[in-house]
């Protein structure tokens, strides 16, 4: 399983809440793609990577729930990506028929708005 975790606003690597949430990780990358400037100075994002299984992911899945921690889990191939944030998910999957046999087996827990939403 792969964990991208991204901290945005941080001046150096140290700073971000998101890397506490994953034991285990190393910085991946900093980004200035979508850099916002505040009144001191450019604001970049830092992305941290973990690839081994997580002890706790449902204590990460309540970190992202409770906006502490900002994260994208996928499988070892990144076949399947699973992108939790406050209020619901994205789940990307690999075919049209692999996502529309989720959505069946999970109606309830699907939007009731009809662009999905």
């Amino acid at each position: 399983m792969w964990v991208i975790a991204e901290d945005w606003d941080g001046r150096t690597i140290e700073s971000g809440w998101t890397r506490d949430a994953i034991l285990g990780r190393w910085p991946w990358r900093r980004s200035h793609d979508f850099a916002v400037t505040d009144e001191l100075a450019a604001v970049g994002s830092f992305y941290w990577v973990r690839s081994s299984p997580l002890q706790d992911l449902g204590g990460l899945l309540r970190d992202v729930a409770d906006g502490g921690a900002n994260v994208v889990i996928g499988g070892h191939d990144l076949s399947w990506v699973y992108a939790p944030y406050d209020g619901g998910a994205d789940v990307i999957l690999p075919t049209r028929a692999e996502r529309d046999a989720l959505a069946r087996r999970h109606r309830r827990w699907r939007s009731t708005r009809r662009d999905g939403l």
